[in-house]
């Protein structure tokens, strides 16, 4: 089975790219400057969607949802992947500014890496809240909410 290419993961969450068994990008990240450097970076290693990647996505998707870290932090930059990792072992909420405490960095800081965050699905930035509320998310606030209710949270 070929391990480059731009792939879907069919009915669930779609990854968007996968490369020697990590997931590179998900679906979430194809807007804004994450999206334009994804295409750049497509364009870079003239990848081209492989059906065959179809399966591997998959494995990859069930992998991530157990928990498995199948992703490959190297297209962001040191802060980026030092939040996102952070934010993977956090169980309920955090406030913006206890993650960057954590993290060496600010809070607003860590509200444009959850605005960037190309992993979205399995690194969730919406249990990421405000001091006094539930701060910003890019489908809305009415989203964060339900989203984090949802999950009881």
């Amino acid at each position: 089975m070929p391990t480059v290419g731009k792939a879907l993961a069919g009915n669930g969450p779609e990854i968007g790219i996968v490369a020697d068994e990590k997931i590179l990008f998900s679906s979430f990240s194809f807007f804004g400057k994450t999206g334009k450097r994804l295409d750049e970076e497509i364009a870079r290693r003239s990848w081209e969607h492989d059906p065959g990647l179809d399966v591997c996505a998959g494995e990859l998707l069930s992998r991530a949802m157990k928990g498995d870290d199948v992703f490959d932090w190297s297209l962001l930059s040191p802060a980026q992947s030092g939040v996102l990792k952070e934010l993977r072992g956090v169980r309920g909420t955090i406030t913006y500014g206890e993650l960057a405490k954590r993290c060496g960095t600010g809070p607003r800081a860590v509200g444009a890496i959850m605005r960037s965050n190309p992993f979205a699905y399995f690194v969730p930035c919406h249990r990421v809240v405000g001091k006094d509320g539930p701060g910003g998310f890019s489908s809305g606030v009415s989203e964060k909410i339900a989203l984090l209710r949802k999950e009881g949270l």
